[in-house]
């Protein structure tokens, strides 16, 4: 075992890196669950000499680590074989040790977090460390620590993937899934919508008494009323606090036309 002063020392213990989106996990875990900011951990101290808690570029070279091979992959960069991979959350209450624990080894059971390569954590409170190690698909443990404190082995190319850490907190906290885009429309979208297709229809019936000429010029006024009109709608829309969905004016504009193209083919 290292002393701390020889960690210290060490280069390769200098050179790791959390990243941001790692120590932004850990952030977010400690305000939404009122926990102080130590009970997320993420590089290790003199007494983690191998594994997750330490960069792989530490496992390859240092003198001090204990394990080459433990959580050593391929393919990882210069600057992922720098990051630090693991991540522990201390929930400070059993209850919420369980359910968080339970959330996380479902999701990984059920192929949710393929990004996480294993898992330490306890989902029944009692004195067996509960765990699913992601690349062998077989049931895992570890020692007794992990009994009030979950910890996850990221896959080290992936550190610095934020909506994976948003994935892994919403799991974590039993938060909703966010909806899929939805095909449902706000009353607003709606109505814009209706405003596009009655500037359609009013140009379909001028084709039918003006020649081409008149009607091209008629169709870039009306079209110009249609963009003030649109407009209107989504700024009422954004003042009534909802989310606008941006309109893309030449698409519309050329969905228009080839309609009218069309019906004109047809008379």
């Amino acid at each position: 075992m290292a002393t701390q002063a020889e960690f210290n020392a060490d280069p390769w213990v200098r050179r790791e890196i959390v990243t941001a989106e790692l120590n932004w996990l850990g952030d977010e875990l400690c305000r939404r669950t009122g926990r102080p900011r130590a009970a997320a951990g993420t590089k290790g101290d003199h007494l983690h000499l191998r594994g997750a808690h330490r960069s792989q570029e530490f496992v390859e070279k240092s003198p001090l680590c204990t394990n080459r091979t433990y959580t050593a992959q391929t393919g990882p960069t210069a600057e992922q074989l720098r990051h630090i991979a693991g991540f522990d959350f201390t929930p400070g209450a059993t209850e919420p040790m369980i359910a968080q624990s339970k959330r996380l080894l479902t999701a990984m059971r059920a192929g949710e977090l393929e990004e996480v390569r294993e898992i330490y954590c306890n989902v029944d409170g009692d004195k067996v460390v509960d765990g699913w190690d992601n690349v062998r698909n077989v049931s895992a443990t570890s020692d007794s620590s992990h009994l009030w404190h979950w910890h996850l082995s990221l896959d080290r190319r992936r550190c610095a993937d934020r909506p994976l850490m948003e994935r892994i907190l919403a799991i974590a906290l039993g938060d909703p899934p966010k909806d899929e885009e939805s095909d449902m429309m706000t009353p607003a979208q709606d109505g814009a919508l209706s405003v596009a297709w009655q500037a359609t229809d009013a140009l379909l019936d001028m084709q039918e008494t003006t020649d081409g000429g008149v009607r091209e010029m008629r169709f870039v006024r009306e079209f110009n009323q249609l963009r003030r009109d649109v407009t209107a709608v989504l700024k009422f829309q954004a003042e009534s606090a909802l989310k606008p969905t941006p309109i893309d004016y030449d698409k519309l504009a050329e969905a228009m036309l080839r309609r009218i193209a069309s019906t004109s083919r047809t008379t």
